[in-house]
């Protein structure tokens, strides 16, 4: 197999998602090295806050749940390097938090939101969907940060892991309002990022 050179695979991992159990992740896993150059295992934990605090939990236990979660995932990740002899990176929040190109897409992605009702309204209707809360406009402003950071650290990873070609971000299932907003249906602006739904 003839892996594209300097092809670089971001591979989301979903807290609190029972799917990402050790065995489907180190799947995933396994598809990316052996068909990607370098990849990159993403785990949410601070977004993930945001979703715990919509769902009625209170901050402290919030953060230690996610903090939990995420610790579990990034074992994984681990015990796949070590049987397997690579090199994943784990991405967690903090270091993207302290990053000036993540910031300005942050910024950026809030800025659309504000000011683009059509963006707004598909973030509202994606965040209710996937991240079962609940419907009222709080929850679902507090909740739709985690899809709104998600978003700016997608379009900010070519930028922070130094890639030459666009970055593959890989998916378990077709995620439409990622793919309109790649592809500049809300603000006329194609995004450095490609997709790919795998269902391993």
């Amino acid at each position: 197999m003839i892996i594209a050179p300097n092809s670089t695979a971001i591979v989301g991992l979903s807290l609190g998602n029972k799917l990402f159990s050790e065995t489907y992740i180190h799947r995933l896993l396994a598809y990316c090295e052996n068909n990607f150059e370098r990849t990159i295992a993403m785990i949410p934990d601070l977004p993930y806050i945001h979703t715990l605090l919509a769902r009625g939990k209170e901050v402290t236990k919030a953060r230690t749940k996610a903090r939990s979660n995420a610790n579990s995932l990034a074992n994984r990740v681990t015990r796949y390097n070590q049987k397997q002899s690579t090199d994943i990176q784990v991405q967690r929040w903090k270091e993207l938090d302290e990053s000036p190109i993540y910031q300005v897409q942050l910024d950026t992605i809030t800025q659309l939101l504000e000011s683009n009702s059509t963006f707004e309204e598909a973030v509202n209707q994606a965040t209710s969907q996937v991240q079962r809360v609940k419907t009222d406009e709080k929850s679902i402003r507090q909740a739709r940060q985690y899809l709104l950071k998600e978003l700016a650290y997608l379009a900010s990873a070519k930028d922070i892991h130094k890639s030459h070609e666009n970055p593959t971000y890989i998916y378990h299932k077709h995620w439409s309002i990622f793919d309109r907003w790649r592809l500049g249906d809300f603000d006329n602006k194609v995004k450095s990022i490609e997709f790919q739904v795998l269902e391993v």
